[in-house]
């Protein structure tokens, strides 16, 4: 077991045949377990999924997560594009004036892309840790307004997006599985079961058809793709 103080790291041998607690000193920032075993006893995933193991009844009650903040995909880029003043550290010269100036500044969108790719930061860095950020974003699946973001000027046909595609990451830092949702464009709404949603599952190998449409969101979610509607 590592642990990570404010200003320095120790490491604590544990007793694998022992069912002690472990007393850990007072003030501390971080706690990392690592956890090793023998090349037979490696768990495989194949493609037909992840092989079961056994677990200790209270495993259960440690992976019950807490409940997540949630957040909209309208208000992430409210904030992507938040007024702020530069501080003096970073103050813009004027060319003008020929002085530093505590400026402030936005970011905008130019003129509104036919693609328009999200990604949302799911993995946060700081100097004691690294995480997985388990938000969820609440996106649209049609109709996604840009229009307040564009600085140039907006199509005739306005700056609307649909979702047609997602890609999904499943697991931590240390390891993880990708998975993606995508909207074929030959079978749209209403053309045949189960296919009616136009939307599918891609797992490695393996493609289904998606039937329940809400399931395509989740805290999952880690890149969105956006096209852009044309005028009817």
């Amino acid at each position: 077991v590592t642990v990570k103080y404010k200003d320095s790291i120790e490491t604590i041998e544990i007793d694998p045949l022992s069912s002690d607690p472990l007393a850990l000193p007072p003030k501390v920032a971080m706690v990392s377990v690592f956890v090793e075993w023998g090349n037979s006893d490696w768990v495989d995933r194949d493609e037909a999924g992840i092989k079961a193991v056994d677990e200790d009844e209270s495993v259960g009650d440690a992976l019950v997560a807490p409940t997540k903040p949630q957040v909209t995909l309208q208000t992430c880029l409210s904030l992507w594009g938040e007024e702020e003043t530069l501080s003096e550290e970073n103050a813009w010269y004027c060319s003008q004036c020929r002085e530093h100036k505590m400026a402030k500044k936005s970011l905008r969108l130019w003129r509104a892309p036919e693609i328009l790719v999200v990604h949302l930061k799911r993995f946060s860095y700081t100097t004691y840790s690294r995480n997985k950020v388990e938000s969820f974003v609440e996106y649209p699946l049609e109709n996604l307004d840009l229009s307040e973001f564009i600085a140039g000027p907006c199509p005739m046909e306005g700056a609307n997006y649909d979702l047609y595609a997602i890609s999904n990451h499943y697991g931590g830092l240390g390891g993880g599985h990708y998975t993606a949702y995508a909207k074929s464009p030959w079978k749209q709404e209403g053309n045949g079961v189960p296919e009616k949603t136009g939307w599918y599952n891609f797992d490695d190998s393996y493609v289904s058809p998606v039937s329940n449409l809400p399931t395509i969101k989740s805290n999952n979610a880690y890149v969105l793709f956006y096209k852009r509607r044309k005028a009817a």
